[in-house]
């Protein structure tokens, strides 16, 4: 749990726990589909993304982000 660790460091990343977790959960959707996971919606996806824009600001603040 790479996130857990780095939030003894940086308290802010403590935020993005919860998406990390969602964004490994695409991985194992797409590389194991036999577990059964849930279906992946646009929707999830899109939410997603806003909040990995601002997880990699947190992480890298010189990044400059398009659209």
């Amino acid at each position: 749990m790479y996130i857990y660790e780095e939030t003894r460091y940086d308290k802010n990343l403590k935020a993005f726990y919860k998406l990390c977790e969602a964004i490994s959960g695409y991985y194992r959707a797409d590389r194991y589909p036999s577990l059964g996971t849930k279906q992946l919606t646009c929707e999830d996806v899109e939410k997603n993304l806003e909040e990995a824009k601002k997880f990699i600001q947190t992480m890298f603040p010189e990044e400059k982000l398009g659209g």
